[in-house]
């Protein structure tokens, strides 16, 4: 018996990479799955419907489906959600991990890439979440759902303001969406990874044995865990994964102070007492 027995999960960016990983251990849990790739390159161009197929390929049988569909717009949210329930009858979960990273340092940046960014990070996002949401609602179904950002997202990055914006979005979303959807019993949360990749390879040549101490299927355990009934009552964290190290990242606010005369703060006084906030 799998945590994942009977569950029909779609996995968005499934063939290559972390969502690969994901896709791998999924089967392994048991699940009925939907992968979906679109095949881009790195930088998000381009389209090679064989990436999602291969994987399916690899796991084999008749509870996996490949999907191609652009999950940036609407029209391929739709057309994967449709595909799926044609399969296998309905949808349970989601984990959103389609991404890439084609970005440029603020004074160079254009609007190309910045638009670019925010639509296939962030608003693909929104449609995937949105568009399981609804199915799982109209059924009166749990469900649970998965988010992709990345500490980028929360700490910044240069060179990549772009990524940035949109990883940080994407987890005031989900956030979010996990407070309206509690009541319906459907999970949101958001899980950070930092994996070997085709991707992160660039950033983390110089790092030792990243390829071994951050393996994508590190990722994949604990994406399992927060998609499977043990993990029904957690909802609106996130979920930072480096290798087999495990954190919640919490938002943490200081206590503050007030003024020291009055109610009004001087430009010096802020100075002054900057390092009480």
């Amino acid at each position: 018996m799998g945590v994942l027995d009977g569950k029909v999960i779609i996995i968005t960016g499934g063939g290559r990479g972390i969502g690969r990983a994901h896709a791998l251990a999924f089967a392994k849990a048991g699940a009925q799955l939907v992968i979906n790739d679109h095949g881009t390159a790195p930088d998000g161009t381009g389209h090679d419907p064989t990436v999602a197929a291969a994987v399916a390929a690899e796991i084999g049988g008749s509870n996996v489906l490949a999907n191609d569909a652009d999950v940036s717009t609407r029209a391929g949210v739709e057309s994967l959600l449709q595909a799926a329930i044609a399969r296998f009858g309905r949808v349970d979960g989601l984990v959103h991990n389609a991404g890439f990273v084609n970005d440029a340092a603020i004074l160079e940046l254009d609007d190309a890439r910045w638009g670019a960014a925010i639509h296939g990070l962030l608003s693909s996002t929104y449609l995937m979440v949105q568009a399981v949401a609804k199915h799982l609602v109209s059924r009166g179904a749990p469900g649970q759902i998965l988010t992709t950002t990345s500490l980028i997202g929360i700490h910044g990055g240069a060179g990549l303001p772009s990524y940035a914006a949109a990883k940080a979005g994407i987890i005031g979303y989900s956030k979010s969406a996990s407070m309206e959807l509690k009541p319906h019993n459907i999970t949101v949360n958001v899980l950070s990874p930092l994996a070997y990749t085709r991707l992160t390879a660039p950033m983390l040549a110089d790092v030792p044995n990243a390829a071994d101490l951050l393996r994508p299927e590190s990722i994949a355990d604990v994406a399992v865990f927060l998609a499977s009934p043990l993990a029904a009552d957690i909802s609106g964290a996130v979920v930072d994964v480096q290798g087999p190290r495990v954190a919640l990242i919490h938002s943490n606010q200081g206590e503050g102070a007030v003024p020291a005369k009055g109610a009004q703060w001087t430009p010096e006084e802020l100075r002054d007492r900057w390092s009480e906030f």
